[in-house]
């Protein structure tokens, strides 16, 4: 891809990651595992939360366990802390490579980057980092 093309790959794969995320919380009442049966997240809520979650700054303006159902915590937020960190270390990777490569358009393609940071930097990594606090006797459970 070129660097257009890369650019124009990350800005469409975060909308789409926002509005999965923004209609997760907006339609949690209708959605599994809410026992509690939640009600849905305002849309000015849920957009501050889901933007601020897709660029990774995390910022949360609700209290999760009363507010959020177990779906919107574990496949939402969860995946968005994933996918975040993922784009960040795409965009730093082909920063590298524009700066490496000069003489070349070609930067990389995206789609591989991504599965590359998830599959070979942030899942051993959480996987490692899980089993130490799993032995340290913190546990989520439903």
């Amino acid at each position: 891809m070129t660097g257009k093309e890369y650019t124009m790959s990350v800005i469409v794969f975060s909308i789409l990651s926002l509005i999965f995320l923004l209609a997760l919380q907006m339609l949690q009442y209708l959605l599994p595992l809410n026992p509690e049966k939640l009600s849905n997240i305002f849309w000015d809520l849920a957009f501050n939360t889901a933007y601020s979650f897709n660029n990774n700054t995390n910022w949360q303006a609700y209290s999760g366990g009363s507010s959020l159902s177990y779906l919107t915590q574990m496949i939402g937020f969860t995946l968005q802390n994933f996918l975040s960190a993922a784009v960040g270390i795409c965009v730093l990777m082909v920063l590298i490579r524009g700066f490496i490569k000069t003489k070349t358009k070609n930067l990389g393609n995206f789609g591989v980057d991504l599965t590359k940071s998830i599959l070979y930097i942030l899942l051993p990594l959480s996987i490692v980092l899980a089993m130490f606090l799993t032995t340290q006797g913190v546990v989520q459970s439903l």
